[in-house]
């Protein structure tokens, strides 16, 4: 009678929880309105947490969707209120859009894994308007 032969025992393998999903990041601009050259501060917020996170934020052209300014990487992040972390970013705004949209994504630098995108938009008031020249506006000098 031969013994049975013996079944090789599966290799246990070590199963590494899924990664958690990289939260959102909140955006804040301190105007909705801005004229050409204008400076935007924009704040980034994240929560706080145990994994040290960065953000991405450009600028986008709504009309054309052309990237105007950025990307620019936010990685020096500072506790706030409500347990959350903030960055600021200056963006200056350049000419020829009438409509901006800033984006923003939060990264994981160690999974690589990043967040959905979040926007928001702004529009861009010609020179003009602001002061009051609406001659000018209407035929088209300050465009």
């Amino acid at each position: 009678e031969f013994p049975e032969p013996e079944m090789p025992l599966a290799p246990e393998t070590q199963t590494n929880p899924p990664p958690l999903p990289v939260p959102e990041p909140q955006l804040h601009l301190d105007k909705t309105a801005y004229q050409v050259a204008d400076l935007a501060v924009v704040e980034l917020s994240l929560p706080a947490g145990g994994d040290r996170l960065h953000g991405q934020l450009w600028l986008q052209d709504r009309q054309t969707r052309e990237l105007l300014a950025g990307p620019f990487q936010l990685m020096t992040f500072t506790p706030g209120p409500e347990g959350r972390l903030y960055c600021r970013q200056v963006v200056s705004i350049p000419p020829g859009a009438l409509a901006l949209r800033f984006e923003a994504i939060a990264l994981d630098p160690h999974s690589q894994q990043e967040s959905r995108k979040v926007s928001q938009d702004c529009q861009v008031l010609p020179t003009a308007a602001t002061n009051g020249d609406w001659p000018a506006l209407e035929s088209g000098e300050s465009w």
